[in-house]
């Protein structure tokens, strides 16, 4: 499938066409790296309708339940600022694995639209994934910058009852979170149990510690 690397797409569709002709019911699965491969070169090539058509046969051969299959799905529409789509296929997967959700988080929050990154947690949760500390991260950054504390909090007493385990991205967001909302002591207080910190960390209480001088 080089083709897609070289930029030529629709040489690779016809590559995957002659794949599929040749493909039996029963080996439908192994075909899924080929898509996978295919709806990357689409996100990447920003090429909306063969990603869209590629969906399609994702739904035609049983295979929108696919763990390769879903994550790549997200990143497609999400690139395309298609939120409703991606959400949708996440919604209708029976995936507990948290990366399609990540995607979709962190998608929400680099597009500055943390009400929903927000709320896509909690759906998260409700259907039984395990947040990562990948999802803690875009999650605590989405609480700082819509200033919501009481949820910012619960976030914070799931990753101390989570099995998670010390991460130094997750702990810059908490002490960037409870910065932006002024909770400057906690603030420091986490920075200060930090076991190791690099120059974001030490970036963010230096934003806190003049936040508060400036409340002074």
């Amino acid at each position: 499938m080089d083709f897609a690397s070289q930029g030529h797409l629709s040489k690779a569709f016809e590559t995957f066409s002659l794949i599929q002709l040749h493909a039996s019911s029963s080996s439908y699965d192994l075909i899924s790296h080929p898509i996978s491969f295919l709806l990357l070169s689409c996100t990447n090539l920003k090429s909306l309708p063969q990603g869209q058509q590629l969906h399609a046969q994702i739904i035609s051969l049983g295979l929108q339940q696919h763990p390769i299959l879903v994550p790549k799905l997200v990143t497609l529409y999400s690139s395309f600022d298609l939120f409703a789509e991606a959400r949708t296929i996440i919604a209708n997967s029976s995936i507990l694995h948290p990366l399609p959700w990540n995607l979709l988080i962190s998608a929400y929050v680099r597009n500055g639209i943390f009400g929903e990154a927000l709320s896509a947690y909690k759906h998260m949760v409700d259907k039984g994934i395990r947040p990562d500390n990948f999802t803690y991260a875009s999650v605590l950054k989405a609480c700082g910058e819509k200033l919501d504390l009481g949820f910012g909090r619960e976030v914070h007493n799931s990753i101390n009852a989570s099995s998670a385990g010390w991460n130094l991205s997750v702990h810059n967001a908490l002490v960037s979170m409870y910065g932006r909302f002024g909770e400057i002591d906690i603030a420091q207080s986490l920075f200060d149990k930090m076991p190791e910190k690099d120059t974001v960390s030490w970036n963010i209480i230096v934003r806190a510690s003049a936040k508060r001088s400036k409340l002074e």
